[in-house]
């Protein structure tokens, strides 16, 4: 079942609501083109983008949280990392997988399991636990 955006997810901050608003989008999409892993490019795709756009939000965020001189700044630093890691991960064993010649579609099941999972507990947890409580530090980065 896709994400969608809620009032309730804001955090106040224009640029960083839009980039988890996007963010939504492209886990929205992973969900769906995991779903269907005959096309193997859309995966390695919507995978890389997924990971280039994370890291670029997550670097925007981290820059802003430094400029307000954020208290939690290591601790969300340091989530970022492990999420990060945690995607990066995943992505590599989807793509190891997509690679061989004849893939296991129990395996593929497993790890795109897997992956979805982590985007939702990212979106959700990580937004409605950390981000929330920058609410208020970095209003008008």
């Amino acid at each position: 079942m896709p994400i969608f955006w809620r009032p309730q997810l804001s955090i106040g901050n224009a640029i960083i609501d839009r980039d988890h608003q996007y963010l939504i989008c492209l886990v929205n999409s992973t969900e769906l083109i995991l779903r269907h892993p005959e096309d193997r490019n859309d995966i390695d795709m919507i995978m890389d983008q997924l990971q280039q756009y994370a890291e670029e939000h997550f670097e925007r965020e981290e820059k802003m949280q430094l400029k307000a001189q954020y208290p939690g700044y290591v601790e969300h630093k340091m989530e970022h990392q492990q999420l990060l890691s945690e995607l990066s991960g995943l992505r590599s064993k989807i793509k190891a997988i997509l690679k061989e010649e004849q893939p296991d579609p129990e395996r593929l099941s497993q790890e795109t399991d897997k992956v979805t999972q982590l985007l939702r507990h990212w979106l959700l947890d990580h937004v409605i636990k950390c981000d929330m409580k920058m609410k208020g530090h970095i209003d008008h980065c």
